[in-house]
């Protein structure tokens, strides 16, 4: 899931950038991990639910050189 992320973040990069990306040079960081709680609301899931979902959340960052055209 990771990989496909940053692929995804990389074509963004490539295609909003006005400049000349060096593509030797992305550097990929992972931030920052956590824990959400999701709680189901009462009124709107039904009772038979009763389990919270717990998800993880990472932030990536994402580092390049680039060069003025």
């Amino acid at each position: 899931m990771l990989n496909h992320l940053v692929e995804l973040m990389k074509e963004s990069l490539r295609e909003q950038s006005a400049e000349t990306i060096l593509e030797g040079s992305w550097k990929v960081e992972e931030n920052k991990r956590g824990v959400w709680v999701s709680q189901p609301l009462a009124d709107i899931v039904s009772e038979n639910i009763q389990e919270n979902e717990i998800l993880e959340v990472m932030t990536v960052g994402i580092k390049v050189d680039a060069v003025s055209e």
